[in-house]
């Protein structure tokens, strides 16, 4: 079982952030997830290339509303244990609870991002509570479980300073997810 989670989180580890340059049309996008009794081999995961965001110049975000996590498994449920992010290739950063965004200067490449299932949405903290290129959030086992042949949504939502201009970065974080066997 544990070699199956290397190599679940191992594939995971492809799903990146910030991806779109154009206003964000899709309301989700799906993470399947399939595991069978049998080989390790016959581990499937489809996860999306990206998750676009669009910063607008009037402070509105355009982001996707929800994306799916599917476990397609007959097996084993999961659940998300741990969300990294890392804007090192793109020089955004990531803002701690502390920061008061409508204070800031315009034009700064930091964000709070908030991830979860909706109206229980968690920060991605930064490394060293200050504003920093990586950080992570942690989940508890129950709570972003996805039993065996379900679906479970999740929520984003981003705070951030005013922009001068729309801005739309190819990359601006790459982002990992870990997944646990319940």
């Amino acid at each position: 079982m544990k070699k199956l989670n290397l190599v679940l989180a191992a594939v995971l580890s492809v799903v990146t952030l910030f991806g779109a340059t154009i206003p964000v049309n899709a309301a989700s996008a799906e993470v399947t997830i399939e595991v069978k009794e049998t080989l390790m081999d016959n581990v499937s995961v489809t996860v999306p290339s990206s998750l676009p965001i669009v910063f607008n110049e009037d402070g509105t975000n355009a982001l996707p509303s929800t994306w799916k996590i599917e476990n397609i498994s007959p097996v084993a449920g999961i659940h998300l244990a741990k969300i990294d992010m890392d804007g090192s290739v793109s020089d955004w950063k990531l803002l701690p609870d502390s920061v008061d965004t409508k204070t800031m200067d315009t034009d700064v490449q930091s964000i709070k991002f908030y991830v979860g299932k909706s109206g229980a949405l968690k920060l991605v903290t930064p490394i060293g509570g200050t504003e920093n290129e990586k950080g992570s959030v942690i989940f508890e086992a129950n709570e972003i479980a996805v039993p065996s042949g379900e679906k479970q949504e999740l929520s984003f939502a981003v705070e951030r300073g005013a922009f001068t201009t729309a801005k739309a970065t190819e990359k601006a974080f790459d982002m990992v997810l870990t997944f646990e066997f319940n």
